[in-house]
Order: C-alpha cells, then structure tokens, then sequence
C-alpha cells in the first residue's frame, strides 16, 4: 500500500470511529465509569481514576453526551496510534509501523476497543509511552537520551499509567529484565536514576495509595487476590482464553506473535529483539497460566502483544517472516469478515435471523455485541 494511500486509510477510519463513537449508545461498563466522573476520588473500587478525571473534563466541555463521554478515549487512542508508529519506526522502519498502526486501527482487540470510554485507552498510551521513552534511553545510535532524561520522563509516564490501570506496574519488571540481559546497561543499577525514576512514579502514584489506604485496601485486594483466588484448576478455561486470544488478533497473527516471543528470545543478543521480549515476557508470565486456577480477562495481555505486533512487523519486513503476502492477506481477510459481523447489527440486527436457520435454539441476545450498547 502506497504512503498517500495510507494516510487516506487513516483519515477514513477516524471518519469512521468518529461517527460510531457519536451515534451508538454507551456500553454498560462505558455508562459505569461515566458515573465516576460524576463523583470524583482520588481512585475508585475496581480501577484508578484518571478515566473519570478526564471524562468529567471532557463532560463539563461538551456535556453528558457520547461525544463527551468518549472523547478522552478517542484522544488516547490516537495518540496510542502515533507513538505506536514512533516507536516501530525507531527499532525497525517506517513501512513496518504504518503495518503496526493499520493493525491497531482494525483489528478486532484493539480495534473495537477504540470506542469504548474505559480505562483501556489512556493506560495502553501511557504503557507505548513509557516503551517508547525507555527505547530512547537503551538505543544504540546518536539519538539516545540520557540516563537522567530517559528515567524522570519514565517516571512521570508511568505515574500517569498506574493512575490508569496497574496492570502497566508490569512494565517495571521488563525494563529490569532489559537491563539484566544487556552487559552495557546492568551497570544503570548502580546510578541513582532508575531509582528516582522510580520513586517519581511513586509520588505520581500518591492518589491510588492514599485512596486506598483510607478505604482499608479495596482496590488491591480486589485486583490482586480477591479475583485471581476462589476457582478450581480448569483446562476448559484455559482453552477458552486461548480461543479468545485468536479471536482477538486473528488465527494468522496471533501464530506470528507467538512466533516473535520465542523468536525474539534466541535474538536476545541484539538491542531491539531484547527489548521486544524483555517487555512482553512479564505480561505472558502472569496472565497466560493465570486461566488454569482463577478468572481471567482476555484483554489484560493486550499492551504487552502490541509490543510483540511491532515485532511481527519488523520480521515480515525485514524477510525472517517469509510469505509476506499470505500472511498480510490472511489477517485483512479475517479483519475484514470479522469487522462485517461486529459492526453490521448495528445497523440491522441480521444475527438472530441467521442464528435461526441454523438452531432451534433460543437465540440469546449477548451474542450481539451491539447489544452491549
């Protein structure tokens, strides 16, 4: 795909989420954090609270209307886009992060998800950003940063993010893994900058803590016991993630992203294949034996794979992915029949009907996701 014919693509896809985003209702965990931003805290039961905050500025603006609901959703999703495309550009080329950002923009994880007022959105921008800026202070080239540059601006990035969702306190243990594995950075332990880098992030985190600790704790013993304790080991559970997963990216790309982990690994020798793994590893680490024993949200690696998709993109690119075209094909194909049967019931709910002459079944109205809204 020619340059202008990308930059066309994405012009026809804001077009798109803008219109969605301001003609179907909220819905329901969009309506549940909306409610947030009518009663701010500090921090809230289940997530933090910079999803409120911003919404309610966003409402105060343009009112309690789905543009004003879905607005700071929209911003973030944006700006999770282009410094996707910063970053895949920085450890590959430019042709591999416009593949990063068609791929974001359709694909039915982080696709549909741009729609949704949630803390996603904020939290994924400031996971890339916090990537990006990390990448900036390890690359090996005349543009890196220094060692006190790269770690304030990490820490106040990743204070915002554990404002948004603590699923992004995984990104420490990767920058750690990084530096362990790499023999010219595993001296920066020894400078005082990761650890006011960190002690940053601690301030910034101050409303979440604070919040917490006047309340007895609800928010960290909710996400980091109360809902990963209380269910016996499944297998059936475990499949059901793994169907999730292939859904979420496709079949064709969720092969190839499995691919770049290992691959990416045995790469560990060179910076930006470390970075890769080093980056994704705790997520996988964490969520992906987490469906065996306890519940599970298919979405929760999702930060974590959009830094392995950049792999992809640079593997295909670069020829150590061979058949380049099947494998671009197989995923806008999918992307495509998929887009189709997501958005189509918004405009007249086909699905029933057809479920109909296939099943005596009772058709069952969650499985229309446009029932969510």
């Amino acid at each position: 795909m020619k340059i202008k014919s990308i930059y066309f693509f994405y012009i026809v896809t804001f077009i798109f989420r803008l219109f969605f985003a301001t003609q179907v209702g909220l819905a329901d965990d969009e309506a549940y954090h909306w409610s947030w931003a009518k009663e701010l805290q500090l921090s809230y039961f289940d997530h933090p609270g910079f999803i409120a905050w911003c919404e309610a500025l966003s409402t105060a603006l343009f009112g309690d209307t789905f543009f004003g609901v879905r607005l700071p959703a929209m911003i973030f999703y944006g700006l999770t886009a282009f410094w996707s495309w910063k970053l895949t550009k920085d450890l590959f080329n430019e042709q591999a992060a416009h593949w990063v950002v068609l791929i974001f923009l359709w694909s039915p994880f982080y696709g549909f998800g741009g729609h949704v007022a949630s803390p996603e959105p904020p939290f994924i921008f400031f996971w890339i950003l916090s990537s990006w800026i990390f990448w900036q202070g390890v690359r090996e080239d005349e543009h890196r940063w220094s060692l006190s540059k790269t770690w304030i601006y990490l820490g106040l990035s990743m204070g915002l993010g554990i404002n948004s969702k603590f699923i992004i306190s995984l990104l420490a243990p990767g920058f750690a893994l990084f530096m362990l594995f790499h023999p010219k950075h595993r001296k920066d332990f020894l400078t005082p900058w990761p650890w006011l880098g960190a002690g940053v992030a601690t301030l910034m985190s101050l409303p979440v803590f604070y919040w917490n600790y006047i309340h007895d704790w609800p928010s960290f013993k909710y996400q980091f016991h109360d809902r990963h304790t209380h269910t016996a080991f499944s297998f059936l559970r475990w499949l059901e993630f793994l169907g999730a997963q292939l859904i979420f990216y496709s079949p064709f790309l969720y092969v190839l992203i499995l691919f770049i982990f290992i691959y990416s690994y045995f790469k560990k020798s060179q910076s930006r294949w470390l970075f890769i793994f080093a980056l994704s590893a705790p997520s996988f680490f964490v969520f992906y034996p987490q469906p065996f024993t306890a519940e599970f949200k298919p979405h929760w690696t999702g930060a974590a794979v959009l830094i392995l998709i950049m792999g992809v993109a640079g593997a295909l690119n670069l020829g150590i992915i061979r058949y380049r075209r099947f494998w671009n094909l197989s995923i806008a194909l999918f992307y495509v029949l998929f887009s189709f049967i997501t958005y189509a019931p918004f405009i007249y709910p086909w699905l029933p009907k057809a479920y109909r002459l296939i099943s005596s079944e009772p058709w069952s109205p969650r499985n229309d996701l446009s029932n969510e809204f």
